[in-house]
């Protein structure tokens, strides 16, 4: 009896092996689109939250609460800290947002409040960056909405506001979250 080899050939193997790295591919890119906008909506929310919890002081007190820095306009800011919100704490999503690497200065979340460029009303704004790459911002008179992409600078966040303004830093320079955000 001639009986044949049974098995499969090495083209056989072959294609299968491609075929499976094509299928792990298409799923890991879903998989980041599902994260980022994950990540994404999670800062949104957070956003909201923030903005609430700073429009229930202002209900309460007929002002937005101070940032920890101020600058009373036309030069460096003045007085104050920039990691510091007095009277302040909030806990955001914290793996939701970009952590800029070591040394790096870069900030991720900037609350900043002043007059309305606008109007003159006093109003707030939070600037943040989530770890898709996106920047996200919370205007007082507009809500949330989609900023730009690239760095977060406390004038990108504060822009539509006069001055004097106040604002903090939630993570930045020191490479570590700030003592509010705990």
């Amino acid at each position: 009896m001639n009986q044949k080899a049974r098995g499969f050939t090495i083209v056989e193997l072959l294609i299968v092996i491609v075929v499976i790295g094509i299928l792990a591919a298409i799923s890991i890119v879903a998989y980041n689109g599902v994260s980022n906008k994950a990540h994404d909506t999670a800062v949104k929310n957070d956003l909201a939250n923030f903005a609430k919890k700073v429009q229930m002081i202002h209900a309460e007190t007929g002002e937005y609460p101070a940032g920890g820095m101020v600058d009373p306009g036309g030069g460096a800011p003045t007085s104050g800290a920039y990691f510091s919100f007095p009277g302040f704490t909030f806990q955001p999503s914290k793996v939701a947002y970009s952590q800029p690497p070591d040394g790096s200065g870069a900030i991720n979340v900037v609350y900043c409040t002043g007059p309305e460029l606008s109007s003159g009303d006093p109003g707030f704004r939070i600037l943040a960056k989530s770890s898709s790459g996106k920047n996200l911002r919370y205007t007082s008179a507009q809500g949330v909405e989609s900023a730009s992409v690239g760095s977060i600078t406390r004038t990108l966040a504060c822009s539509g506001l006069g001055f004097p303004q106040s604002f903090s830093y939630g993570y930045g320079a020191t490479s570590k979250w700030a003592a509010w955000t705990n």
